[in-house]
């Protein structure tokens, strides 16, 4: 994941996650899922985070799995967004599947 300006990763529980330690972690994943999650109301959030880990706390719920993910706000265009990174793995460390009718509407949605 590039942070091209500069924004720190942060996860469910940190707000500075070490981009190196993570990509351990992930390197051997078969696939990776990758997103953008831009609210209509985003520029008036100071803050993405919390909606951010609320949404990923409902993904991991619809999933049934505890999920590895970091994200990066980025407030250098006219929409504030995050870009989010889920490792490929559950919780059980077997391939995660999602359906991709969840990834193209389902997030949406939850969003």
């Amino acid at each position: 994941m590039e942070e091209k300006d500069q924004g720190k990763l942060f996860n469910a529980v940190e707000n500075d996650v070490d981009r190196e330690q993570f990509q351990a972690r992930a390197q051997s994943d078969r696939h990776h899922f990758r997103f953008i999650v831009s609210p209509e109301d985003g520029d008036k959030m100071r803050d993405l985070k919390p909606f951010i880990r609320d949404l990923m706390k409902q993904i991991s719920s619809d999933l049934g799995t505890e999920l590895d993910w970091v994200a990066v706000d980025h407030h250098n265009t006219g929409h504030s967004h995050t870009h989010i990174v889920i490792r490929g793995k559950n919780a059980r460390g077997k391939d995660l599947v999602i359906a991709k009718n969840y990834l193209t509407a389902g997030i949406r949605g939850r969003a």
